[in-house]
């Protein structure tokens, strides 16, 4: 997920399995994420999360929606890990990796990788983000200095143009 004004918003989901993926979105659409899930408080802390893993009595006691808890039963949630993209002291969102088998949950190591990956991230993003910056400014000047020529123009000391001025023409008529 990456910041678009102040909001987080969904770049990819990706699974082995499309069903899974499917899931997800139908629980996202559900469900939009609340303050108080992991994965805004992260986004506005910018502190990382690991849950090496998550049991099912957890998952009971926190859901109280049984849709809901159904729902996260289907897509299997086993480990979770919740990165914040930050650069230059500022959350460009978050990349968030969640196991959904118990053959596979995530260890501190997965977590370092996660967080370098994170941070690599955010130096593309925040890269991306300077250039498109500098591509708008730069036309933005184009504009100013192709309309300027319309209406700069050379003048003696007595005010009588110094040589012929077509832009000024073409603009005057």
């Amino acid at each position: 997920d990456v910041s678009r004004g102040g909001e987080l918003a969904r770049v990819t989901l990706q699974h082995i399995d499309p069903a899974k993926v499917q899931l997800a979105q139908e629980f996202r659409r559900k469900y939009p994420p609340q303050e108080s899930d992991a994965t805004l408080v992260a986004f506005r802390t910018g502190q990382p999360l690991l849950v090496e893993e998550i049991p099912q009595e957890l998952l009971e006691q926190q859901i109280k929606d049984p849709e809901q808890l159904k729902l996260i039963r289907e897509l299997g949630i086993a480990s979770l890990m919740i990165t914040p993209m930050v650069h230059r002291g500022r959350i460009l969102g978050l990349l968030t990796f969640v196991s959904s088998t118990r053959d596979r949950l995530y260890t501190k190591a997965d977590f370092a990788l996660a967080q370098q990956l994170a941070s690599r991230a955010a130096v593309a993003i925040d890269n991306a983000q300077l250039y498109a910056g500098v591509r708008a400014s730069e036309a933005r000047y184009r504009s100013l200095v192709s309309a300027t020529t319309s209406v700069v123009w050379n003048v003696d000391p007595y005010g009588q143009f110094v040589e012929p001025q077509p832009s000024w023409e073409a603009y005057t008529g």
